[in-house]
């Protein structure tokens, strides 16, 4: 090896120590619980700014978010929020057919999207039931799945059921923010 070879190699160890140094030092001081030492000498408003910095890192470590209980009180809110039916309308101009044809099927769906499909079932059926004067263990689910949407505020889901007499294709228009919605829906 000639002098060259052995000055790189060298200059590459020592680039390489001082990154591996740096990351095991500044990972270290990330763990650190933040302890300060305060003299006698040291006036009344550097103790409340460490005093503030301790409690800030502590909260830091323990991975606490001072707006978490609000984002988690916000959250239990809108899950309790019951959907409100804002109509529901025959329309003759929906093809039903062809809404069946161009939905994802239920079983292609991600799971968080069949639970809420599932759920806004229970209130068709429900509405259904009651307008028609039918228990809802007479009707016979067909098929239900989601159309793709340009809007991300909203999420259309279909249902294809027997209500013992009629087949009905029902289409729901679900406000993502609220999770209210509107049905439309037609004979098969």
């Amino acid at each position: 090896m000639n002098n060259k070879t052995l000055l790189g190699l060298a200059a590459i160890m020592a680039i390489t120590i001082m990154v591996v140094a740096g990351l095991y030092f500044n990972s270290q001081q990330k763990d650190e619980t933040g302890k300060f030492s305060v003299s006698t000498e040291t006036s009344a408003p550097q103790v409340e700014e460490s005093a503030a910095s301790t409690v800030q890192m502590s909260e830091d470590v323990a991975g606490t978010d001072p707006a978490e209980p609000k984002v988690n009180a916000a959250a239990s809110e809108k899950k309790s929020h019951t959907p409100t039916l804002l109509g529901f309308e025959f329309d003759l101009n929906l093809d039903s057919t062809g809404t069946i044809e161009s939905m994802i099927p239920y079983r292609d769906l991600p799971g968080f999207e069949q639970a809420k499909i599932r759920e806004y079932q229970s209130y068709i059926f429900d509405k259904t039931a009651k307008d028609t004067g039918k228990s809802v263990n007479d009707f016979s689910l067909q098929e239900r799945g989601a159309m793709e949407t340009e809007d991300p505020t909203h999420s259309i889901y279909v249902y294809k059921f027997h209500t013992g007499s009629d087949c009905e294709v029902h289409m729901l228009d679900i406000d993502a923010n609220t999770g209210d919605y509107q049905v439309s829906y037609n004979y098969c």
